[in-house]
């Protein structure tokens, strides 16, 4: 999916609470019960470990820190994983065009046929 050539300067940009407005207000007509934007960090935290990253990718993702407190991990390493979070990102734009590109609901690849289909890309 590429971006759009040119911007629009037309658009008005979301408040921050507009998705979960949006969902609270039209949940009968999409059919949607206990969902809250924040699931969807879940789900993507999920998927990226489910198709082969380890955990710290996730971690990188959700802007999670990793869980050192010391001072080594805190003042001394100053690496911004720019790498990591590049190939998680990409890994997670395959995993989502590999879902919205689907004609239906019942070809939506489960697990493990998504993991065969990253491994297979080439982004592992």
């Amino acid at each position: 999916m590429q971006p759009p050539i040119e911007a629009k300067t037309d658009l008005i940009p979301l408040g921050d609470t507009a998705l979960c407005q949006t969902i609270r207000k039209n949940r009968e007509t999409l059919g949607i019960e206990n969902f809250r934007p924040h699931d969807l960090r879940r789900s993507g935290a999920t998927w990226i470990t489910a198709v082969g990253l380890p955990k710290i990718y996730a971690r990188l993702m959700l802007n999670h820190s990793d869980g050192d407190k010391d001072v080594t991990g805190e003042v001394y390493v100053q690496y911004s994983y720019d790498f990591e979070k590049r190939r998680a990102t990409d890994v997670w734009a395959f995993v989502l065009e590999q879902i919205i590109t689907c004609e239906s609901i019942e070809d939506i690849p489960n697990l493990a046929e998504m993991r065969e289909r990253v491994q297979g890309s080439g982004l592992l």
